[in-house]
């Protein structure tokens, strides 16, 4: 036992050799085994007729055993087969995996949890799953992979009665909160184009909307109403309709190909142009703008 080295309560060491610096957790079993410098094996793994490079972390409840039994014509012969299990230096193994007789996990790779690993992984590779169903990746090509997924942008736009209000606000939102994830517009079913919407009443809804998000610390300022006939609606990956027209109708009328995701939702409209109806609009349309952030984030 190396120097450093913490062993927990009921652990069963036997015929191993363990190095410095290392952890051996509660209820781990080694046998006929060697555990290198600074490496962990945690709590309730077994692990027997294997060697352990250093600085490598084995999750919980892992069984790593270098023994079998051969199949007869007769059945099962009692007698051990040995058959090496080498884990390299650096390697993660997830909780609850399986490395069966004569593996070799190559130096940095990395194990899923609940893997059951059936023949040699290379170097700086990724795997999980269980065969058929498993996932081999060069580390490099995988994080090349997630960094591409993390870049893929949302394209959205929110669409309301007048654009002076809630789907403003709901731009603006998903933009500050998206963290560039997200690009958001908006636009109108009918900005200035009919008597409940005109310009006086356009401009004294832009108006309070300025000052509400403005006490959140958002400026929107900078805003200008527009009709969803100047929005490419084919162009975006989700429309969130706050309209008082069906999103049925709306895309029969401005774009019947659309492909993306369409959601209704259904938000006061803050008609008399007051700043207390404004800020319940906003506050309605911040909570579902976070719910959707979140829910778009979690699918990626």
């Amino acid at each position: 036992m190396g120097d450093g080295t913490e062993v927990r309560e009921n652990c069963t060491i036997h015929d191993s050799v363990v190095g410095e610096g290392c952890g051996i957790y509660e209820k781990v079993s080694l046998k006929k085994s060697i555990v290198k410098d600074r490496s962990v094996v945690n709590a309730g793994t077994y692990l027997e007729y294997v060697e352990v490079g250093e600085g490598v972390l084995i999750g919980p409840n892992c069984s790593i055993v270098g023994v079998f039994h051969q199949v007869l014509k007769t059945g099962v012969a009692w007698d051990d087969t040995f058959k090496k299990i080498t884990i390299r230096k650096g390697v993660f193994i997830g909780a609850g995996s399986v490395i069966l007789p004569g593996v070799e996990i190559g130096e940095g790779s990395v194990i899923g949890a609940g893997s059951t690993i059936t023949h040699d992984i290379p170097s700086f590779h990724i795997c999980f799953g269980t065969p058929p169903n498993q996932t081999i990746k060069s580390l490099k090509d995988w994080l090349e992979r997630d960094l591409q997924e993390t870049k893929k942008l949302v394209r959205i736009l929110f669409v309301c009665y007048g654009n002076a209000a809630r789907s403003v606000m709901a731009e603006y939102f998903c933009n500050t909160f998206g963290e560039g994830r997200i690009i958001a517009e908006s636009a109108g079913t009918h900005p200035f184009l009919e008597r409940e919407i005109t310009p006086e009443l356009q401009g004294r809804l832009l108006r309070a909307t300025r000052p509400a998000m403005k006490e959140l610390g958002i400026d929107v300022s900078s805003h200008r109403s527009r009709h969803i006939q100047q929005a490419d609606i084919s162009s975006f990956d989700m429309l969130v309709n706050m309209s008082p027209i069906s999103f049925m109708d709306l895309l029969n009328r401005y774009s019947p190909d659309f492909k993306g995701t369409v959601k209704e939702w259904s938000v006061p409209d803050p008609g008399d142009s007051s700043l207390t109806a404004v800020r319940m609009a906003r506050d309605t349309v911040k909570e579902k703008v976070l719910f959707l952030i979140k829910e778009i984030k979690g699918g990626r």
